[in-house]
């Protein structure tokens, strides 16, 4: 742009030089006097495109630099994209997802998770001790405490029934089931490959201080391959921290588990939520996966698929289920729970559900893939008997 300007100054200049000239020759002393007049003139016209000059290389530099500042900018953007940014569990992650604070919550659950580990203290399985088992009955104590209040909202504590409850071992909610429903019949469900002969009853003994049970009676049955219809029928069926193990078949499990129902009987189930804080903060903070590890104690000692409340949903609704609660919880309370509950990132899912239609087998298109559609339409199972 300088150049185009210096070029136009140059070329005025000359043009009105010579216009001077031309008028001097032809007139005279008037002519020299308009000489001298244009020539002041052409003085305070060269003096104003001076100025003008000026005002455009200030003008051309602010544009410089305003076109550098953009390429700065641009680099720095881009560099900020570039950069891993610090995740917003760093700094606060139930801020982030907008949590609000209940300490009052916490507390009512807290209490309610230490009524529970009194009540189980000492208590251990067949081969265990307490130090072994103090672990996990830490993290499931609340979730034990919770399943408990549900099912006293919707079955009587002086009721009488029958009661299943799949993969009951270790036995601690078994022992506050007996405490809570004492006139309930109750049957077990466990599966420990090649330790007992499949769809054996088995028993097993419990220590517990407090009296309440010293032997559990159980079906030994792998229910993705064995079919639990010679237990009869029950009118409460707890399936809790079963399905997310289950590696081959988990609808038919489910199928198999909900025919155990009496028409208008409840099922209760419990998994882990895949959607829960300590995940999202893996991922988003450490860039890490959720998955669980390979487990030493074979296929069925690790968790295999997580579910959402969605497809969790689905699942038993094909399964001839009306839910009729679905909700998360925490294990640990913290201040965040009631409303990181309320918004889905609850440690584990809890649903309540009733059996209104006949059971069905149904096998949903996003939990199977590579298989046929005669084989997804099976009535057997898909595991390998």
């Amino acid at each position: 742009m300088d150049m185009h300007l210096s070029e136009i100054l140059a070329e005025l200049k000359r043009s009105i030089g010579n216009y001077g000239n031309v008028v001097a020759r032809r007139k005279g002393a008037l002519g020299r006097f308009e000489h001298l007049v244009k020539r002041g003139l052409r003085k305070l016209i060269l003096r104003h495109l001076d100025q003008q000059r000026e005002i455009n290389q200030l003008v051309m530099s602010a544009l410089e630099e305003v076109a550098t500042g953009g390429r700065m900018q641009e680099k720095f953007i881009t560099k900020l994209q570039e950069t891993p940014r610090a995740s917003p569990s760093q700094p606060n992650l139930p801020a982030y997802l907008g949590l609000a604070a209940d300490p009052e919550y916490a507390e009512k659950r807290n209490r309610l998770r230490r009524s529970i580990l009194e009540r189980l203290e000492g208590c251990t399985p067949e081969g265990g001790t307490p130090a072994e088992m103090s672990g996990y009955i830490g993290e499931a104590a609340l979730r034990f405490g919770i399943t408990i209040e549900l099912l006293q909202q919707h079955v009587l504590s002086g009721s009488q029934g029958k009661l299943l409850e799949i993969g009951c071992n270790p036995y601690f909610l078994t022992l506050l089931l007996t405490e809570s429903f004492p006139r309930f019949d109750r049957m077990g469900v466990n599966y420990f490959e090649g330790v007992f002969p499949p769809k054996s009853m088995q028993r097993q003994s419990v220590t517990d201080p407090r009296g309440r049970l010293s032997e559990v009676a159980f079906f030994h049955a792998d229910i993705e391959r064995h079919s639990l219809e010679a237990l009869g029928n029950f009118d409460v069926c707890l399936f809790c921290e079963v399905l997310e193990h289950l590696p081959f078949d988990p609808a038919f499990a489910l199928f198999n588990v909900v025919r155990t129902l009496r028409p208008g009987g409840l099922l209760l189930l419990t998994t882990p939520n895949p959607a829960r804080l300590e995940n999202l903060e893996k991922m988003v903070r450490d860039r890490a996966s959720f998955s669980d590890p390979v487990s030493g104690y074979g296929i069925h000692g690790r968790h295999n698929r997580e579910y959402s409340a969605n497809e969790l949903i689905d699942m038993c609704s094909a399964a001839g289920l009306t839910v009729l609660t679905s909700k998360t919880l925490d294990v640990a309370p913290t201040i965040y729970s009631r409303d990181a509950e309320a918004k889905g990132y609850g440690a584990y899912h809890i649903i309540l559900a009733r059996l209104d239609e006949s059971p069905r087998l149904k096998r949903p298109s996003w939990l199977y893939r590579s298989f046929t559609p005669e084989r997804l339409a099976s009535s057997t199972s898909l595991a390998s008997v």
